[in-house]
């Protein structure tokens, strides 16, 4: 049996300008890439979309053979005890909350695999105690937030650890990634190392220290980068884990 594999949606307000009034919608939504890259791999992928009460969350985590944390707009400082900046961009608090409590249900109860990309990784990373860079221009880095077309546009180089989950997959030291973020991991959370960093020194992936589970994160958006091979391979591994 194909595993079900959920995947968190983001939350936003919509015009629909084909409608006879044009009123605006909220909606959960999600990138086909990234349903796609799953279901190519072997899964079977599911909408997670924003609830309010965290217990039906949990219900349905229970139902799952594992989870992809996905990308979307900035995470509130609140999480991890900071004050907002003025470079801060949108936030939803509600999205933060649930996925931070679909962080802890996993790592506390559960063995099921978990995926972060972009948005997801850094989640991953304040759930279990790290923090962030509000701004990387801010803070001296380089901008990591190139929005060229196509989505799968490599951006910058990014050194992978030796023995890590990524450099057996890509069986490389350095590859090329897209990019689309402005905030990243600064001090480690619990439990996880680092095993990639771009030539600046931003952290671009983690892994967690338990090497029987499968918990990763991903500063790029690998399912807009699926026509290579390694990029595939990751969700490949993750559906193959969740089997």
């Amino acid at each position: 049996m194909k595993p079900i594999i959920g995947i968190t949606s983001s939350f936003t307000k919509k015009k629909e300008p084909f409608l006879s009034i044009n009123k605006e919608q909220k909606v959960n939504q999600l990138s086909e890439t990234c349903i796609k890259a799953v279901e190519n791999a072997g899964g079977i992928p599911i909408i997670i979309p924003l609830l309010a009460d965290i217990e039906n969350i949990k219900m349905l985590l229970k139902m799952l053979n594992g989870v992809i944390l996905s990308g979307g707009g900035d995470i509130s400082p609140d999480e991890y005890k900071q004050q907002p900046s003025d470079t801060l961009k949108s936030v939803n608090p509600l999205r933060d909350r649930q996925e931070i409590e679909i962080v802890n249900y996993i790592i506390n109860h559960d063995n099921k695999p978990l995926l972060g990309i972009c948005r997801g990784m850094q989640i991953i990373n304040v759930a279990l105690g790290g923090d962030l860079y509000q701004d990387l221009e801010s803070e001296g880095f380089s901008c990591h937030l190139l929005n060229k077309d196509p989505r799968n546009h490599k951006s910058h180089n990014v050194n992978l650890q030796e023995k890590s989950f990524l450099s057996e997959i890509f069986n490389e030291n350095k590859i090329g990634v897209n990019s689309f973020h402005h905030q990243a991991v600064k001090n480690l959370g619990r439990y996880l190392k680092t095993i990639a960093f771009s030539e600046d020194k931003v952290i671009e992936a983690v892994e967690y220290i338990d090497e029987d589970r499968f918990i990763l994160g991903v500063q790029w958006h690998p399912e807009e980068m699926t026509d290579e091979k390694g990029q595939q391979e990751i969700f490949k591994r993750f559906v193959k884990f969740c089997k």
